[in-house]
């Protein structure tokens, strides 16, 4: 049931509109989709994003910070997860 629920999320986290949360301590708002890229600015874990866009392979997304449209970067996808919302 794990692995389901672990497809679950990886299918939602690559839609572009989805909501994300920061889940490491804090992750590393970038420039560009790379580890080289320069660093504009570190967001605390439980940060909410919203997903714009991802590199092919997933491996780092393109977002906008939720309560800051203004403020948007690259991250790494190893540290966010998609927001599930409760079925009402």
């Amino acid at each position: 049931m794990r692995f389901a629920a672990f497809l679950a999320v990886v299918a939602l986290a690559r839609t572009v509109g989805a909501q994300a949360l920061v889940t490491s301590t804090a992750v590393r708002l970038r420039a560009d989709a790379s580890t080289d890229a320069a660093i504009d600015s570190v967001l605390p874990a439980g940060t909410r994003l919203r997903l714009v866009s991802d590199t092919s392979r997933g491996e780092f997304f393109r977002v906008q910070v939720a309560d800051r449209p203004d403020r948007s970067g690259w991250v790494s996808g190893r540290y966010v997860i998609a927001r599930v919302q409760p079925i009402a």
